[in-house]
């Protein structure tokens, strides 16, 4: 609990520990096989029927083994996944995120790379296509400060919300942000 900034204290820890305790599940494959799609969303149906989970972090995309079959290429496979995950979500009624890392985008020197959008993320436009709320974190190479822009790209159904750019300051030491 030492540090140079501020820290919880001791009563506060275990109330966050015993709340986080009562609130996740976390689903692992303990065998040696391959991380799969279908694997996590049985555990997500055993999550929900036996602890009410009623939401599913899936982070990062590139942690689960992508076994496309025969004859089927990556866009493809990738609707045909997003489409599986999304029954699955809407089914046990869970609310679900997705985190996709977009591939290196490649930037001359110093040049701040574009804000990545669904269309930079392996696969296929079907992220976008798909999706039902896209956002993205961006911070410029060039400026040394703790701005992050949250770039909400899509909100569907429009009522929860609405697409625009927002600044806030990431905190390094406690993992926050801030406006």
């Amino acid at each position: 609990y030492h540090g140079p900034t501020e820290r919880m204290g001791d009563e506060l820890y275990h109330e966050a520990k015993e709340f986080l305790r009562k609130h996740l599940y976390f689903i692992e494959n303990r065998s040696d096989d391959p991380l799969s799609v279908e694997f996590v969303i049985a555990q997500a149906k055993r999550a929900h029927e036996e602890h009410g989970a009623q939401g599913l972090v899936l982070d990062p995309w590139a942690k689960f083994a992508h076994a496309m079959p025969k004859g089927m290429n990556e866009t493809e496979y990738i609707r045909v996944t997003l489409n599986k995950l999304q029954y699955a979500i809407d089914r046990y009624t869970l609310h679900g995120w997705l985190v996709v890392h977009p591939k290196m985008l490649f930037t001359p020197g110093d040049a701040d790379p574009p804000v990545v959008t669904p269309y930079a993320l392996p696969g296929s436009a079907h992220w976008y296509n798909l999706a039902h709320n896209i956002i993205s974190l961006y911070r410029r190479k060039s400026d040394n400060s703790t701005r992050v822009g949250v770039h909400v790209q899509k909100v569907k159904p429009h009522y929860i919300g609405r697409e625009g750019v927002t600044d806030q300051f990431f905190d390094r030491v406690t993992g926050q942000y801030s406006e």
